[in-house]
Parts: structure tokens; sequence; C-alpha cells
């Protein structure tokens, strides 16, 4: 007679948009064991200024002044299309609902390592944490977990693109086939643990490279709850861990530069 497993006691480190929220409400439909929900927001009046100004000391002025100009360029000319998409991958209201209806223990924060958080974090006894976040998750953090496991995502392909904006370097270097998805162990590097999944992302009529992104974190979130409740029936998850990742392939936010220089080397993807 095979002994049932107990199902692991997860907790989801998230940010708080709607992209973030959609992974939680994925995890709950997919009957794994959400315990607690930490969403983390550095936002003020809904931008990022400290991650901004932090930016700007450590990279220099003029190398962010070109990122912001670069986003404003790019949202001129697309956020009216991706609204669009957006709403036909992200269903609010049923995301809203799904969440709602579990009425677990959700906690707020701008950090995960304050010291409100970490306590909250050590109640809810989580076996695994399950990680979609653009915040940075310490080492005080990552060892919380009671299985030590910590299941990340990437919406690129992390042996060619970590960073920011996998799609559009994908893109920009001319190698749209290298666009996709990584689910993998989250470690005190970027977007370099022992990968558990990946997989490519095809691109369709209208998207652009945020809209690629998205279609991405929406494969990742099926992996991870695939993989808990893999990990949950046989005890294991199996990894495959990269060596020899450089830096070369972590990538930063597109300056305006950069986006008119994209802007010329193709016209298929927005």
């Amino acid at each position: 007679m095979v002994e049932k497993m107990s199902r692991s006691r997860v907790v989801v480190l998230c940010g708080p948009d709607l992209r973030h929220l959609s992974t939680c409400a994925t995890l709950l439909e997919s009957n794994i064991n959400v315990v607690g929900v930490c969403i983390a927001n550095q936002k003020s009046f809904g931008l990022p200024i400290k991650y901004i100004l932090k930016s700007a000391v450590k990279k220099g002025f003029s190398l962010v002044f070109g990122q912001i100009l670069g986003r404003i360029y790019y949202n001129f000319l697309n956020k009216r299309k991706d609204i669009e998409i957006s709403s036909l991958l992200y269903n609010q209201k049923k995301i809203d609902g799904v969440i709602n209806d579990w009425g677990g223990s959700t906690h707020y924060t701008n950090n995960y390592s304050n010291k409100d958080t970490i306590h909250w974090l050590n109640k809810c006894k989580a076996d695994i944490f399950i990680v979609h976040s653009g915040y940075w998750i310490d080492k005080e953090v990552r060892h919380l977990p009671r299985k030590e496991i910590i299941i990340g995502g990437h919406p690129g392909l992390i042996q060619e693109y970590r960073g920011s904006n996998s799609a559009f370097w994908a893109i920009y270097n001319g190698f749209p086939s290298k666009i996709g998805y990584s689910v993998f162990l989250l470690t005190s590097e970027i977007d370099a643990g022992g990968l558990i999944e990946q997989n490519k992302i095809q691109i369709e009529a209208g998207d652009s490279h945020v809209t690629l992104g998205w279609k991405g974190m929406l494969e990742i979130a099926k992996a991870q709850a695939r993989i808990v409740n893999e990990f949950d029936r046989t005890g294991c998850i199996s990894s495959q861990k990269y060596t020899g990742l450089s830096d070369s392939t972590i990538y930063d936010v597109p300056t305006l530069k950069q986006y008119l220089q994209y802007k010329k080397k193709q016209n298929k993807i927005r």
C-alpha cells in the first residue's frame, strides 16, 4: 500500500499587479495548498521611484533617463493595444473571485525582508515558496521554507536572456525564436537556479515584446502548479543546473535609442 503524501503548505510571494494576482488564482484553481499570499509593493504614486533613484546612482542618470524616455515612447505607441490584449489574457473579475473565495491569509509589505513580514512568513509554516515578483528575495527569506524549496520563474530562456525585457532583447538581437519562459529553483543568482521547466512562446499577430512576456508569465504559473502537484505525489523535483552562465546574458531595461533601433530592425512585432 502506497502511503498518501500530505499536500505541501505553499506561500506565494508576489507583486500587486493583475499579472501577479493571476498567478495566485492559477495556483488556487490547481488545488495547490496555498496557506498565504505575501504581496510586496515598493511603488509610490504608481511609480517605482525608489528603484529609479537607486538605479540612477548605480548606473548613471543619463542611462536611466534614456530608459524612462524609452518606456514613454513604447507606451505612446503600444499602450492601447497592450491593454486590449491584457483584457483577453487576464480576466480580472475571475481572478478577484478566485482569490476572494479562497479567503486565506494575505500580508501586504514593501519589503519581503522586513521584521513584520519575516514574522508573518514564519507563522505560515510554509514548506514551499512560489515567487512571482519583480523584487529581490533576500537570503534570510530564502531559508524560511521548511522543505527548502523556492520556485521562481522568468519570461525568458535563462541560458540566453536573463534580467529585464527578455522578449525585447531576443527580437532586438535577431532571434525571435529564442522567446520563451523558464521555471527554476530560486537561488542568490539572477534567474540562474536549477532549471525545472522551459519552453518557447509563439509570436502571434498583434503581439509586442510586453505581451509576449505576459504570455510567458501565464505559462510559468501553470508550470509552477504542475511542479508542486507532482512534488506532492512523488516527493521530488527534477532540475538541471546550468553552469557557465555569464553576465553577458543579463539584460537591462531598453533605452529610447535602443527602442528606435528595435523599430528599424523589424516591423512585425510591436
